[in-house]
């Protein structure tokens, strides 16, 4: 994703099975370069789980006319409001997810790994 730097990802739900298979659906978001609202697209990811804290298999699918509305959207938007606001790399609106499903304001003001 170092080509869009702008998306996140505002987590909506997921389930799960026995076999260690994770479904996620999420919307990918970029903020609104006016500062007001986001623009949206929704994706599903794929996991399984293999053991031992490790996956085996992901596997991401994004609604494709979605997502080439959304691309055309945010570039008008930076084009009127902010033409470098990718660079920003601005999280402004998480969603209404768990705790653990939320982040920084800012890709730059995220917690450093330990």
């Amino acid at each position: 994703m170092a080509k869009y730097p702008e998306i996140y990802t505002a987590y909506e739900w997921h389930m799960l099975d026995e076999s260690g298979r994770v479904v996620v659906y999420m919307q990918n978001r970029r903020d609104h370069p006016s500062g007001t609202g986001v623009i949206d697209f929704p994706g599903v990811t794929l996991l399984q789980y293999a053991g031992s804290g490790l996956w085996s298999l992901e596997e991401d699918f994004w609604a494709v006319p979605q997502a080439q509305r959304a691309f055309q959207e945010y570039a008008d938007a930076c084009k009127k409001h902010d033409a470098a606001h990718a660079q920003k790399m601005t999280r402004l609106d998480w969603g209404r997810g768990p705790e653990f499903t939320r982040g920084a304001r800012s890709y730059r003001e995220r917690a450093s790994p330990d």
